[in-house]
């Protein structure tokens, strides 16, 4: 199943719409329409997003044998999907990236 293909079904299978699902992710309701229609790739710093927001893991979320054999990245995803929240935080302040509080930025948006 395409990475698009399975942010649906397990959107669906959650009961939220896509303008639902766009907003609990911080993101627009055409983000998530050309996500799922497959004409929209997303960056590995929006899985841990899209997972919180779908309530699955990120290993759920990916597949490590589904990931474009020629990705850069294919060798971290396995680890990628294992990671907890503060991993995650440590692998964004290693590439330079801003940390991220994905389950506070969640509840809030949520409650």
């Amino acid at each position: 199943m395409k990475f698009g293909e399975k942010v649906k079904a397990l959107r669906k299978k959650a009961g939220l719409t896509q303008e639902q699902l766009a907003e609990r992710c911080g993101r627009g309701k055409s983000y998530i329409c050309n996500i799922e229609k497959g004409t929209r790739m997303t960056t590995l710093d929006n899985v841990p997003d899209l997972a919180t927001a779908l309530g699955v893991s990120i290993g759920e979320l990916i597949d490590p044998d589904e990931v474009e054999p020629s990705s850069p990245y294919l060798e971290f995803i396995p680890y990628l999907a294992q990671a907890d929240e503060v991993t995650l935080n440590n692998i964004r302040a290693i590439l330079g990236m801003p940390k991220k509080n994905v389950t506070s930025e969640f509840t809030k948006k949520i409650n």
